[in-house]
């Protein structure tokens, strides 16, 4: 029989739970008392052994946090984690865990933890720049996601997913498609989804990301435009003119019923890990050299050099603001013309 400790008023409670459980310790806290004066609890979480659970009972008596924990946001977590571990953790690492966290913008800060997904994730770890900076921030993470499960919010740790690339600052070579693997890709006759998402990646200079998670109301076919893109100022939401190679293959995933377009034999939504091993396997490309490639054909044509950056989502450092922003849908569309006029010179081989 297991021997409790007497817990103090308004401490909380820890039961041990009937039956064959994982966790059958159970520590609950003390909200209030009823008109008999007897206590009312809210549960704090279920845990494999006393020890574990007064533990948790303890952190939380020192930091509370909410315990609506569906709604625990990353600043949420991060907060309470960071709050405890400044007084254990030796300032160079804690200052580290620090930087990294700065990484995640306000709009994930505020998002909901148990919504931030894997491929997000992965997004922010490609802009750190250095090895060290990238352990660090799936280190933190880690931390995170161990700490929110003792705080019995049962999610899965997404930091596992997470690649970490050498780091280093030598210029990374991206090769393009050569224009015989582009014409063996848009002439595939199977109409695979893979081949689909390749041929679309192509031919508009999105982002892997940025199509996978692109919804389907923001792609425009009766105005010829994709409203979509994220990581930059000037990649968020910019305008992307719709090629006509590109055009019969949208409109047949524009019916899915669904809000995005492409997902996999279950039915869940197409993961950037599995496309990036899929490209790299089919083609023996990365996901990113479709967008290079695409860039790269662009400013072979004779459009604007401008109009180009504004489409891809690169800055031009030697514009202002107010130059570079104001490019007209019928601009973009004119130039995405040329582009395709120099594709079709590939395409009709």
């Amino acid at each position: 029989m297991v021997k409790f400790r007497r817990l103090e008023n308004g401490f909380g409670n820890i039961s041990k739970l009937s039956g064959n459980r994982r966790k059958p310790f159970r520590a609950r806290k003390t909200i209030g008392y009823n008109e008999n004066g007897n206590q009312l609890y809210e549960t704090v979480g279920y845990y494999k052994s006393y020890t574990d659970a007064f533990e948790a009972l303890v952190e939380y008596n020192n930091n509370p946090y909410d315990l609506n924990k569906k709604d625990v946001t990353l600043k949420g977590v991060a907060d309470l984690w960071f709050s405890i571990q400044k007084e254990k953790m030796q300032y160079n690492s804690y200052r580290a865990y620090e930087r990294a966290y700065e990484k995640f913008n306000d709009i994930y800060q505020n998002k909901k933890f148990k919504d931030i997904k894997s491929m997000e994730l992965q997004i922010i770890m490609d802009t750190i720049e250095t090895k060290t900076g990238k352990v660090k921030f799936k280190g933190l993470l880690n931390n995170l996601y161990k700490f929110s499960n003792k705080m019995d919010m049962a999610l899965i740790n997404q930091a596992e997913l997470l690649e970490i690339t050498d780091g280093t600052h030598n210029k990374v070579v991206k090769n393009e498609f050569t224009k015989e693997e582009i014409l063996n890709v848009f002439k595939n006759e199977k109409q695979t989804q893979l081949n689909d998402v390749v041929t679309i990646l192509l031919f508009t200079g999105f982002r892997a990301n940025e199509l996978l998670t692109l919804k389907k109301e923001n792609i425009l076919l009766d105005k010829n435009i994709i409203i979509g893109g994220f990581k930059t100022p000037t990649g968020t939401d910019r305008t992307v003119p719709i090629s006509r190679h590109i055009k019969p293959i949208l409109e047949r995933y524009i019916n899915n019923g669904k809000e995005h377009m492409f997902y996999n034999k279950y039915d869940n939504q197409f993961t950037y890990l599995n496309l990036k091993t899929q490209i790299k396997d089919t083609f023996n490309h990365t996901a990113h050299e479709c967008r290079h490639t695409f860039t790269s054909n662009f400013y072979r044509t004779e459009a604007n050099k401008i109009t180009i950056k504004k489409i891809v989502g690169h800055k031009d450092k030697d514009l202002t603001e107010n130059v570079y922003v104001h490019r007209t849908d019928e601009e973009l569309i004119r130039a995405m013309g040329l582009f395709d006029d120099y594709m079709e010179t590939i395409l009709c081989h």
